[in-house]
């Protein structure tokens, strides 16, 4: 039993132990307790999981670690127990064991983290002798005979072993929550070449943690590259980058010291390779980037598709009507294409080559190394099927996942069984061992399918009991069994591994799947209706004809891709591209019904938010007089150029970049989740190419529609294994408000470190009383107290910059900090921006509560010798009491504005002192205050919301309206809706409620009152609201010129809960909302439910006490509108026809929404 004090054994066959583990239950508890020797520490907020039969560990609410071993004696009574400190961790909030070496921490302040544990042993040394012969007249003594003493043993053993453990953290889970305080700030790593007036990027950091795991989360929707150099190029298409090759590989090395950096240098990239309309050029890559006049490559064509072939160790140039193969620059072979069509796709899976030709035939290309030199062969192979080929790809499997093997019986189960022997192929009994050609299962066979055979139970077994020093058993243990495991007859013990299969896929223009065995080219699987976009993608069976199939208003798949991702690239995805949508489908094996014949798998489709719908198709924006048939004309020479690039190690990071309109990063993490991150900061980008530079060290190349190449690489500080890129910077401290300071783009943050005090505050109202130690002794645990500074902090470097920080008095806690723009009338600076904030400290009901408001300048200084970022200087200009507890501040036309007790006054500042101008008394007590030009809302804790308005001319206070229900109010912020404006609040049951002020309903009695006009139920508490301008939306020609831009003045209201979710509110136009209102209440019925809970009844708004209001609604959730995408096409006509509109009409909505979010 684990107290808040003490420690307790308890036993019905033996008499209980307990310890103290301070010196307070010893005035609180009757329980005989002993006193834990070297021990002084609480378990309030503990969490402990046993680890053994006898130990057990512990994590304290500091994050400490303790080992806790049960010493007992030979007859199982416990005699004491062993406390040893082992390390220090995140604050835990839950703890559990994952296997008999894994430790699980789940921490809901920091990030959650997965320790291996081993253990160390010693032996005691033997106690000494007067100490076991008092222990045996201590027994004796109890009441028990010397004949039960040689029997049960009378005292420990002379020789116990007492473990000690180490724990190594083997994985973490990054968690940003819970997020307080936020701001938005110019991002400082952005390159010049990316400041745009009309898009501005922006970049958000919020107050994460508690104690040592407080931190800035700084989080970024878009990907924005660290840009290396830039080069204009016009009229490139596309590009390749190529390694060097064969010969430059078998070079010798010129030192042993220098091994490394020629293996190294091999893997770099040697030869980018550019190609046009009518030419290619080549450049050669390395300290610096030279075109390269004489080589083997094709330059008096364009190229099709450029890579490395045979291992990497030769160059595939692919033109319309030739192949090449080279060694470096030497050409070693040329195959030329006879038939009157050209090449216009190449797919390459080492050492074969697919070729799509533009009738919409395909040719095989393999490379034969057996020889003194190597050799191409070019193969047309037969294809029974009418319809043309719109797209095709290559896949090498090296994870055996995609297997035409024949599945064991004891893999299945009884009812697989009974489906193959009732289906209508005939299968041989040799073919499926231990299936009787009878109509049932003898009693013995069902036992052995169901519950598995003498060989399985063993292979189990030696599952568990793995080594320590075993890292691939680790693995399976960490990850899950391997992929090469199951339906291949390759378990985790063996030490077989899955042979190298390859896979030929192609789609046809009818949206017909085929996946071919390569090289046989023998058909395994079929799916006629995969252009529909299904959500499995099934296997049709032999019968199963690609011909021509009724799939009215699909569009055909333009481009087809398997890649695999994950740990070692095992886990197949398959990735299909059409004009308005991306398809993401994950392969899982699935036992086939046609064993040895067809292939055992299926396709799953993949949740994602990526929409490739066109914004200009459907928006109303004007287009530009001529721009149609210009773009068409620029978009020809790009018609078969792919969008979907495989990169591997960019940055660390392997997957897929899509080019196009909206570019996107796509990830496989270690732990195998799918992350797709948008990179929108450049705009359109026409191709992309990794590159791997002495300049630029696993780096990326990309074209944008200004003919612009750039030269760049994934932001390192980034943490892109997250739905938003994120970087936690650790402060050691719990941070609770921070403001960007936009004259010099740094950040103010107020922070708190907690501190052992053994000093009595005051008790009366006398500081001049001297203060009482408090004398309680070693094995007491004394109060800690939270001692408040302010920082000034750079983006550049995330390090301290001020010269000295503002130390706060003890026990003066902050209460609100901002940054507010005043208006000095001492000068004629007009506005400046100051850092203010307001204090108090109260020491209980006897004594008054003091507070202040501070203002502080910001001054740039010369820096500190020794400390060249200390260039900042917090000047204070105002520090006085004020005559109340001050609880939340603003400003207001240059004014001052605070909350004072039940009072909110306005100040003006005259560089030196505040000079009353307005008040107003409110409610209880505000605690939260937003301001808008000469607008003031302001929340109460129980009052709810009231708004206030500024005349600067008169200098007048008044109250214009306010909400009469009691509202538990967290904070409170604007909705701009164009001339429209609202009032959104958060409360403390998870519910957002807009309200409006409207003096022309009858129901507002005149502007009296705040009518409410939206609710909606969030699920998670949310205490920090903010805005954002929408995201200006532009038509773009191919010149990369806005033509139109279209001045929307919304606001995207945004906010951020204790979870560590950030979400965000945006008004949009009155038939959007009716057309997407309709569309939620058929996906309501239309999509299934998790676990059978209601969507319409979780964001239903929920209240702490009965209220005579109905729930307005009238907030779309979002969530469930993004499951239109993951519908299948006939689900999305269906949907949409029964809306009366278009399902690209309900894209572009969903498109408009996203896109002017995307700000961060």
């Amino acid at each position: 039993v684990l107290a808040t004090n003490s420690l307790l054994y308890l036993n019905q066959s033996v008499p209980p132990y307990g310890v103290s583990l301070n010196s307070i239950v010893d005035t609180s508890s009757q329980f005989p307790l002993r006193e834990q020797e070297g021990i002084t520490l609480s378990l309030d907020c503990a969490q402990a999981c046993f680890i053994s039969a006898d130990r057990f560990v512990v994590s304290l609410r500091g994050g400490e670690i303790y080992v806790v071993g049960l010493k007992a004696d030979s007859m199982r009574m416990v005699r004491s127990f062993q406390f040893d400190h082992a390390a220090a961790s995140v604050l835990t909030c839950c703890i559990t064991t994952v296997s008999d070496r894994y430790l699980f921490l789940g921490s809901r302040l920091g990030n959650s983290l997965l320790l291996r544990y081993t253990e160390k042993s010693d032996v005691e040394q033997l106690e000494p002798a007067a100490k076991r012969r008092s222990t045996t007249v201590d027994w004796l003594a109890s009441g028990l005979d010397e004949d039960e003493l040689e029997v049960y043993g009378s005292t420990l053993d002379s020789s116990s072993s007492t473990a000690s453990y180490t724990f190594e953290v083997c994985d973490s889970l990054v968690n940003v929550g819970p997020l307080s305080s936020t701001s938005m700030g110019e991002p400082h790593s952005l390159s010049d070449e990316y400041h745009d007036v009309d898009k501005q990027d922006l970049e958000l950091v919020s107050c994460s943690g508690y104690g040592k795991n407080g931190c800035l989360s700084v989080l970024q929707q878009t990907i924005r590259p660290h840009l290396v150099t830039t080069f204009e190029l016009q009229g490139c298409s596309d590009m390749w980058t190529v390694l060097s090759g064969k010969s430059a590989n078998s070079a010798p090395p010129r030192a042993s010291r220098s091994s490394t950096s020629d293996n190294r240098t091999s893997t770099r990239h040697a030869f980018l390779i550019l190609t046009r309309q009518d030419r290619t050029m080549i450049l050669q890559t390395g300290n610096e980037i030279s075109e390269l006049d004489q080589s083997g490559f094709d330059t008096g064509s364009p190229t099709v598709f450029a890579g490395n072939i045979g291992k990497k160790n030769y160059i595939l140039q692919v033109c319309p009507k030739s192949v090449r193969l080279l060694d470096g620059e030497n050409e070693v072979q040329t195959l030329s294409l006879v038939a009157p069509t050209e090449f216009v796709r190449c797919s390459l899976a080492c050492p074969y080559a697919l070729l799509q030709c533009e009738d919409g035939t395909v040719m095989s290309l393999s490379l034969d190394e057996s020889g003194a030199k190597p050799k191409m062969k070019l193969e047309s192979p037969s294809l029974m099927d009418a319809s043309p080929i719109s797209s095709c790809c290559l896949y090498r499997d090296t994870g055996g996942i995609l297997n035409t093997d024949v599945v064991a019986p004891a893999a299945g189960t009884v009812r697989d069984i009974r489906r193959l022997q009732s289906s209508s192929v005939d299968i041989k009994k040799e073919v499926v061992p231990g299936v009787s050609s009878g109509t049932g299962l003898t009693a013995e066979e069902e036992d052995e399918l169901l519950y598995g055979g003498a060989e399985e139970k063993a292979k189990a077994n030696n599952l568990t009991a793995v080594d320590v020093h075993d890292v691939d058993a680790e693995d399976d243990l960490l990850y899950g069994p391997s992929v090469s495991s199951g339906m291949n007859g390759h378990d985790a013990g063996s030490d077989d591994t899955p042979t190298t299969t390859y896979w030929c896929a192609l789609c046809r223009q009818n949206g017909c799947l085929e996946i071919f065995k390569f090289p046989e080219m023998v058909c395994i699987f079929t799916a006629r209706n995969f252009a529909n976009a299904p959500r499995v993608v099934v296997d049709g069976g032999p019968g199963e004809s690609s011909g021509v199939a009724d799939q009215p208003e699909v569009s055909p798949v333009l481009e087809l891709l398997i890649v695999g991702l994950g740990v070692n690239k095992q886990k197949p995805y398959l990735l299909a591209r059409s004009a308005q949508d991306l398809q993401i489908y994950q392969a899982f094996q699935y036992p086939s019904s046609y064993p040895g014949q067809r292939l055992n798998a299926r396709f799953t489709k993949v949740r994602h938010t990526i929409v490739l719908h066109d914004r200009s198709t459907t928006s109303n924006l004007p287009a530009a007089p001529g721009d149609a048939g210009q773009a068409a004309k620029q978009q020809e020479p790009m018609l078969y150029t792919p969008l979907l690039r495989c990169f591997s190690n960019v940055g660390s990071y392997d997957g897929i970049f899509m080019c196009g309109a909206s570019p996107h990063w796509i990830f496989m993490t270690q732990r195998g989740a799918l992350r797709c991150h948008p990179m929108m900061i450049d705009g359109h980008v026409t191709c992309f190419a990794p590159f791997d530079n002495v300049n630029c060290s696993q780096g990326f190349l990309y074209f944008n529609l200004k003919s612009e190449l750039r030269i760049a690489a994934l932001p390192r500080h980034l943490v892109l294994d997250a739905d938003w890129p994120v970087r936690k910077v650790p402060l050691r401290c719990t941070p609770h408000f921070v403001n960007f300071v936009p004259g010099h783009k740094i950040y103010a943050v107020v922070s708190s470190k907690s501190s052992e005090r053994k000093v009595e505050p005051h008790t009366v109202n006398d500081e001049d009383a001297p203060l009482a130690e408090l004398e309680e002794g070693d094995r007491f645990v004394y109060p800690r107290i939270q001692s408040y500074s302010l920082h000034l902090y750079s983006p550049e470097t995330w390090e301290s910059v001020d010269t000295a920080p503002v130390e706060f008095d003890e026990y003066e806690s902050v209460v609100s900090m901002k940054v507010v723009r005043l208006l000095n009338e001492g000068s004629s600076m007009g506005l400046n921006n100051y850092v203010a904030l307001c204090t108090c400290t109260a020491l209980g009901e006897e004594v008054t509560a003091r507070s202040k408001i501070m203002i502080f300048d910001v001054a740039v200084v010369v820096p500190e010798p020794g400390r060249p970022q200390s260039t900042f200087k917090l000047k204070a200009v105002y520090d006085k009491e004020m005559k109340g507890a001050v609880s939340a501040i603003g400003h207001v036309q240059g004014f001052m504005v605070a909350a004072v007790g039940q009072k909110v006054y306005v100040w003006s500042f005259n560089g030196k002192d505040l000079i009353g101008v307005a008040f107003v008394d409110t409610h209880v007590f505000i605690h939260s205050m937003s301001t808008i030009k000469d607008f003031i809302l302001v929340s109460d804790i129980q009052q709810s919301v009231s708004l206030l308005r500024f005349d600067k001319d008169s200098r007048s206070l008044s109250i214009v309206s306010r909400d009469y229900q009691f509202l538990d109010v967290m904070t409170a912020d604007y909705v701009v809706d164009n001339r429209k404006l609202g009032f959104i609040v958060s409360d403390m049951m998870n519910n957002l409620i807009v309200f409006g002020y409207q003096p022309e309903a009858l129901e507002s009695h005149g502007g009296k009152m705040l009518l409410r006009r939206a609710d909606i139920h969030v699920g998670t508490r949310v205490n920090s609201l903010w805005r954002t301008p929408v995201r200006p939306a532009a038509l773009e020609g191919r010149s990369g010129l806005s033509l139109v831009v279209r001045r929307d003045k919304r606001h995207v209201t945004w906010f951020c809960g204790m979870d560590g979710s950030v979400g965000y509110i945006i008004p949009v136009a009155e038939k959007t909302y009716r057309r997407l209102l309709r569309l939620q209440d058929k996906l309501l019925t239309f999509m299934p439910h998790h676990a059978g809970l209601h969507p319409k009844g979780f964001r239903l708004i929920r209240t702490a006490r009965p209220a005579l209001i109905n729930p307005h609604r009238n907030i779309l959730d979002g969530d469930m509108l993004m499951n239109f995408i993951y519908a299948s096409k006939s689900d999305q006509r269906e949907l949409a026809r029964s809306l009366g509109t278009t399902p690209n009409m309900i894209l572009s909505d969903l498109v408009d929404v996203t896109y002017s979010s995307c700000v961060y």
